[in-house]
């Protein structure tokens, strides 16, 4: 028995099968390979990368996050290999489009189980690190001397300073956000 079949078989739930684990791996691999901002005058960031990012922004913050925090943080974004990277502002202004999007990823998670449910800590955690990367990405297209990641900088950064925190991660997102802090002055003169 496999580790993770010994996880699933020892939480109660079906154990999967071969043919189950092949088409997640299928799926995730298929979705790493998706290009974000493609709408901006950027470099092309894979969902692999970002992802990976997304995961080390929450290893800064927590010594040791829980299983499914880090599954979830590697697969956030998989869905978009059906809906596409849809630019966030977009959705910010039209929350019928948001709330589209949002139901058919709730569907394909019914269906394919890529993402574990979170409590809530996690869940503002991940929120919070997934926009995180996006502010480090703009940083690091500025420095690479960039202009038109400005925009995507500044709507970063003003985003994630509104992102509700838990209690429990502030002395770690504080610490991080100082990083980002400075990484922003720096490029946004």
């Amino acid at each position: 028995m496999t580790d993770i079949e010994g996880l699933v078989a020892n939480a109660g739930g079906p154990r999967p099968t071969t043919h189950w684990r092949l088409e997640h791996l299928k799926i995730t691999r298929r979705a790493g390979a998706i290009a974000r901002f493609h709408t901006l005058r950027v470099r092309p960031q894979s969902i692999a990368e970002h992802c990976y990012g997304v995961v080390e922004i929450i290893l800064a913050i927590r010594e040791v996050p829980g299983h499914a925090l880090l599954v979830a943080a590697l697969r956030h974004d998989v869905y978009e290999i059906f809906t596409g990277d849809t630019p966030a502002p977009a959705k910010w202004a039209h929350a019928p489009l948001r709330d589209a999007l949002d139901g058919f990823e709730e569907e394909l998670n019914a269906v394919h189980q890529l993402i574990p449910a979170l409590e809530e800590r996690d869940a503002l955690l991940l929120k919070w690190a997934d926009m995180a990367e996006l502010v480090l990405f703009a940083c690091e297209e500025r420095k690479a001397g960039n202009h038109h990641a400005r925009e995507l900088l500044d709507n970063g950064w003003r985003a994630l300073k509104k992102f509700p925190i838990h209690t429990g991660d502030a002395l770690g997102v504080a610490t991080v956000s100082d990083f980002i802090y400075q990484e922003v002055q720096l490029w946004t003169k």
